[in-house]
């Protein structure tokens, strides 16, 4: 709808988007997300004002020193000069720590997920395992926040606790890239927000549970603010499919021609 884009000092460049002239124009939450001021062109830090124009504030630090060298006595510096790695929320402080906090995140959450699947087996196409179905899932606890840029997250399955995993999660805008690690999917995943908790996402990994290398595409949409329904398409090999197929190329098995069907819930 909006977007906005800044040079270094959070100075804004330019403002695109099919709302920019109406909403772009007065949403006041702008770079880093300081409050905006569209009449001076400043920042509003909680306790000053920024101008991005200078990169300096306009009015002294209440603090004589922030205790972090030479730089922490000039009263007016913004993010001791450095502003691509740092940043000042509330208009007092410059540390490193505030940076770490808006990069990194962590998450533990306790999850309950529920599958109707159809399962078709083809031994004759190039042995492959194909499963359609779709997977509702609700989270019963969660704490943290695995939404900032680098994340860390750790999932318990209360319907069976064997099925926990931890992951790392890349978040780069709409896309995410997860790097899961679990008995029933360890591997990589692209996922994509549509925003209102709907995303496309597609991975490659393997399910221990069932002997399964493959990819998975999966639509899912938000039911509520607890719960989430996924249809999803799984292509694969198995570790038997992967040993017929040895034994047929070696003529020590004949495929069967027909596929077969089966659903699981």
């Amino acid at each position: 709808m909006v977007e906005y884009a800044y040079d270094t000092w959070g100075k804004k460049v330019q403002t695109t988007g099919s709302l920019a002239g109406t909403l772009g124009l007065f949403q006041p939450f702008r770079y880093r997300g300081y409050v905006y001021d569209w009449e001076t062109g400043f920042y509003y830090l909680q306790s000053r004002y920024y101008d991005p124009t200078t990169g300096r504030f306009i009015s002294a630090d209440v603090l004589l020193s922030t205790g972090q060298g030479v730089l922490g006595y000039d009263c007016y510096a913004y993010c001791l000069g450095n502003p691509v790695i740092r940043a000042d929320y509330n208009g007092t402080d410059s540390d490193f720590l505030e940076w770490l906090k808006s990069t990194f995140g962590a998450e533990a959450r306790t999850t309950y997920r529920q599958k109707l699947r159809n399962k078709y087996k083809s031994v004759w196409l190039f042995f492959v395992d194909c499963e359609i179905g779709t997977e509702t899932s609700f989270v019963s606890n969660s704490s943290g926040n695995s939404s900032k840029p680098i994340s860390v997250y750790v999932e318990e399955r209360a319907d069976n606790w064997l099925l926990s995993s931890a992951g790392l999660r890349f978040n780069i805008g709409s896309l995410s890239i997860d790097y899961s690690l679990g008995v029933d999917n360890a591997g990589v995943t692209l996922e994509y927000d549509r925003g209102n908790g709907n995303s496309w996402s597609l991975g490659w990994g393997y399910d221990f549970t069932t002997l399964k290398y493959g990819l998975e595409y999966k639509d899912s949409f938000q039911i509520n603010d607890f719960e989430s329904e996924s249809t999803y398409v799984n292509v694969g090999y198995t570790l038997y499919g992967l040993a017929a197929l040895a034994a047929a190329l070696n003529g020590d098995y004949q495929p069967v021609m027909s596929p077969s069907l089966a659903w699981e819930n």
